[in-house]
């Protein structure tokens, strides 16, 4: 196997309802986003599917972008807190 491939968990097809929990945003914000290109996605019949890989790509976008404005809150890095949202959705969804 290649070390390059990507986990289970990274490529599983996510819902928008599932993206919007883990990012705290509205679905509105999620499918906005996914309109807008900046999160990867897929339309199977009438539903956005994406992936952990895409939110965290679009995760690192932001935090890029938010480097330049705004230096480390009190809750920590971006990175930091999606992984903690990831973290505890991955807990209460097993």
């Amino acid at each position: 196997m290649e070390a390059h491939l990507q986990s289970n968990d990274e490529l599983r097809l996510l819902s928008v309802n599932d993206a919007r929990k883990i990012l705290g945003v509205r679905h509105k914000t999620v499918t906005d986003l996914i309109n807008e290109n900046k999160i990867s996605a897929t339309k199977i019949g009438k539903r956005y599917k994406t992936t952990l890989q895409s939110l965290r790509d679009y995760e690192k976008n932001i935090s890029a972008l938010d480097s330049n404005r705004v230096s480390e809150s009190s809750y920590g890095s971006p990175e930091e807190i999606i992984n903690d949202l990831i973290n505890d959705y991955s807990l209460n969804n097993n």
